[in-house]
């Protein structure tokens, strides 16, 4: 699932002006992944949230201007690094006020309010509808907060594995989670702030998260 090329928007405040230093950004790792799905399949153009990515002209079209236009570029990725320092944080055991609580095996695991108010909320779910749940909790999400092809693509990572073991879906969350988009900033928040205005959306989520980072056979 890694990409071994990197695309970039020219950010410089006119684009088109020559004779100047060129600045680039690079776009989030989901919008990356769906650029470069879409270049090598030789589609004609992707969408994004907020922008067309036009691959013959090598341009991001604004959807809401089609006349604000950027020039974008494809480089490999083995000379750049990636920023990760805000993800993860997900808040420490110590640092919340938590309690024991049984998810069998791992009832030695401390879990965070946030957590056990789902499951006190689903006490009785498949691990196929908890899946599920979690897909539709980030689609909602997403909604709310325009991202609605990033959420989309995160989604339907979920649904690929809905039929598979914990672990597999745990670590399928983990690498959800570590994705460059809304998601983690989204969790990370909602924990930090024991938000339980997200627990139905993000409540399932967080749980197989959590798990996995507790798990000591996934972190072997």
């Amino acid at each position: 699932m890694s990409n071994t090329y990197q695309w970039l928007w020219k950010s410089n405040s006119n684009p088109w002006q020559t004779n100047i230093e060129e600045q680039w950004e690079k776009y989030s790792d989901i919008e990356m992944t769906i650029i470069e799905n879409g270049y090598q399949n030789k589609y004609s153009h992707v969408e994004l949230d907020n922008f067309i990515i036009d691959f013959k002209h090598l341009v991001q079209i604004n959807k809401a201007d089609s006349t604000k236009q950027r020039p974008i570029k494809r480089i490999s990725d083995i000379n750049l690094q990636c920023s990760r320092e805000e993800r993860f944080t997900l808040p420490s055991h110590n640092s919340l006020n938590t309690r024991r609580k049984s998810f069998g095996d791992e009832a030695r695991w401390m879990s965070p309010k946030f957590i056990e108010e789902w499951i006190k909320r689903n006490p009785r779910i498949t691990l196929t509808q908890r899946v599920e749940k979690a897909a539709q909790g980030i689609l909602e999400e997403g909604r709310l907060l325009g991202k609605n092809v990033e959420s989309q693509w995160l989604a339907e990572q979920l649904f690929e594995v809905k039929e598979k073991s914990w672990d597999e879906i745990a670590l399928r969350c983990l690498f959800l989670y570590t994705r460059e988009c809304f998601l983690y900033k989204l969790l990370n928040k909602a924990l930090r702030e024991e938000d339980l205005s997200k627990v139905d959306t993000l409540g399932p989520f967080c749980d197989f998260l959590w798990n996995s980072l507790s798990s000591e056979n996934l972190k072997s």
